[in-house]
């Protein structure tokens, strides 16, 4: 019976295999192995500047029109508030005393010493 870490490396050995195997029949044949993604085509074009602000201002004009924008703009605005919220959980921020000078280091594991 063989040992579980070298079970283990054969496993990786296989996957290492396999995934070189199915590279070089790719560049052997010239098929990709993935697929180039098609870009869609937009539903609508692109309105110039004057046309939307033209179409922004006869929309505020009547309050059918205001709710349209009000609901139009709502979904962008959730999209900025959930990534503000999310990058607030996911960077943490270090409490400091008062009148302490922030140093970050770029490599914090990093431990200098001074030489002489």
């Amino acid at each position: 019976m063989l040992e579980p870490t070298m079970a283990l490396l054969s496993r990786r050995g296989f996957l290492r295999s396999l995934v070189q195997t199915v590279a070089a029949v790719a560049l052997a044949t010239q098929v990709p192995v993935l697929p180039d993604p098609v870009k869609p085509k937009p539903l609508v074009e692109p309105l110039d500047p004057d046309m939307k602000a033209r179409l922004i201002r006869e929309f505020l004009n009547t309050p059918g029109g205001r709710e349209k924008l009000a609901a139009a703009m709502t979904l962008p605005i959730r999209t900025h508030i959930d990534y503000n919220r999310l990058g607030r959980e996911l960077i943490p921020i270090q409490q400091m005393p008062q009148g302490a000078m922030a140093v970050y280091d770029e490599n914090p594991d990093l431990v200098s010493e001074v030489v002489r």
